[in-house]
């Protein structure tokens, strides 16, 4: 599994930029929690090695998840 280098959040787009080169983008609706956040909380942002911690809103984002393409947010039950 590639590494984080850092994330970037840009209007209605997350961007995780990885160390081995390559930037994977998603959109921000992805997470609700980060679509419901304030710029400044969006822009708070811990990186480790295979996730991304946004500690304001209490949200985790991994490398996985990113490559692979997997919509964080829940789907609502009828």
């Amino acid at each position: 599994m590639p590494r984080l280098a850092d994330v970037v959040v840009q209007n209605d787009t997350v961007l995780f930029r990885l160390r081995d080169g390559r930037t994977v983008a998603f959109p921000i609706d992805w997470s609700s929690k980060l679509q419901a956040a304030t710029p400044d909380q969006q822009q708070r942002v811990e990186v480790s090695d295979f996730y991304a911690f946004w500690d304001d809103i209490d949200e985790i984002i991994g490398v996985r998840n990113v490559l692979y393409g997997h919509r964080l947010i829940m789907p609502s039950r009828r």
